[in-house]
């Protein structure tokens, strides 16, 4: 995934004029909150398509929902993590 040079030259600006870290935190956010709404759709239909694919079950993990919101927001955030970089390694081809 390529980012446009206005929303990258952007982006650095606003890095380099944050005075905390919990400026910058939201200022990463709001990027990938950007980046997420101009290929939400594509990703969306990808996402959907493997689901299927796989079995409802297989791809969401425990069919419980009370096991999944016992997990802790450090371990949510590794899998979150880790989906983005799938995704993204699935873009780059």
């Amino acid at each position: 995934m390529r980012l446009s040079g206005r929303l990258r030259d952007t982006l650095a600006a606003g890095l380099e004029s944050a005075t905390t870290t919990a400026d910058r935190a939201a200022l990463g956010l709001a990027a990938i909150a950007e980046m997420a709404a101009l290929v939400g759709d594509a990703l969306r239909a990808r996402a959907q398509a493997e689901i299927v694919r796989l079995g409802a079950v297989e791809a969401v993990g425990s069919p419980d929902p009370l096991a999944r919101a016992e997990r802790g927001g450090a371990e949510r955030a590794r899998d979150i993590t880790a989906a983005v970089g799938a995704l993204l390694a699935d873009l780059a081809g």
